[in-house]
């Protein structure tokens, strides 16, 4: 009785041993194969960014690597780091806090430009006085102004008179060296400005890089006291090359004058062109 008792407690034993010796060979089995864990880089939002604003890639975004089964929806929905440079300037139309993934509906749809047949965009940077305290937006209609000097003729010179008087032969002299001055255009001479209208009734397509908006929102969106903007203009191919040429490559400053909202049945006209 006894022999068959220790017999029954070896198998017992036996059997013990083999069950945990496969459970042991089956967990470190699982560890082995089990699969690594999804990761995803996606972009961050460092700083908060106001509404109606544009992204700088560089100053507002970092990397963060995220699981992709802790986080789907982040994963889905959040701007991956390959796209960094296709955000770098796009607008937002709704703030979004610090420290948050950027998500691909924190974007603006890009919009078509609405060109009319013939007719070109042409972009024109404007100071922030100039845009009228941020009311402007797309859809609207100015007319253009393009301020420059006008330099005043130097001084006639004295007529020349005989003999050696000390006196006459200085003002002789003076009168030829601001001749020479006026020729170069370094006369010290002061000048006048003139202003003139260039342009009239022009449609404005784009405010920095919103193509559409409320007044309201444009205000909102530039109270943060920017020093200037650009500003695309729809104009006509001869209309944009004179623009161009009056501006002087930026040397002579433009400013714009809001039209009435019935300004729209008018043509575009041109006072450089005779148009």
């Amino acid at each position: 009785m006894k022999d068959r008792l220790m017999l029954f407690v070896a198998v017992v034993a036996g059997l013990v041993a083999t069950v945990l010796t496969f459970v042991y060979i089956d967990s470190t089995t699982s560890e082995d194969d089990a699969a690594p864990v999804r990761t995803l880089e996606v972009l961050f939002t460092i700083n908060d960014i106001p509404a109606n604003s544009s992204i700088d890639a560089d100053a507002d975004l970092r990397v963060e690597t995220i699981n992709i089964e802790a986080t789907p929806g982040i994963a889905r929905g959040a701007v991956k780091v390959t796209d960094r440079a296709a955000v770098d300037g796009r607008p937002i139309s709704a703030p979004i806090p610090a420290g948050v993934p950027l998500l691909y509906s924190h974007l603006t749809p890009v919009q078509d430009v609405d060109l009319g047949a013939g007719m070109r965009a042409i972009a024109i940077s404007v100071s922030r006085e100039n845009l009228m305290g941020g009311i402007l937006v797309p859809g609207d209609r100015v007319d253009i102004v393009v301020s420059y000097e006008a330099p005043k003729a130097p001084p006639a010179a004295p007529a020349p008179t005989g003999g050696d008087d000390p006196e006459a032969m200085v003002a002789n002299m003076m009168g030829g060296l601001m001749g020479q001055l006026g020729d170069m255009g370094g006369s010290s001479v002061p000048s006048d400005w003139v202003a003139e209208e260039v342009l009239s009734n022009i449609r404005v397509i784009a405010v920095g890089s919103a193509l559409s908006g409320s007044r309201q929102s444009q205000m909102f969106g530039m109270g943060g006291g920017g020093k200037g903007s650009t500003i695309t203009l729809e104009l006509s191919p001869q209309n944009a090359l004179e623009l161009i040429r009056a501006q002087a490559n930026g040397k002579n400053p433009l400013t714009l004058m809001l039209r009435p909202g019935d300004a729209s049945v008018e043509s575009a006209t041109s006072s450089l062109t005779g148009g």
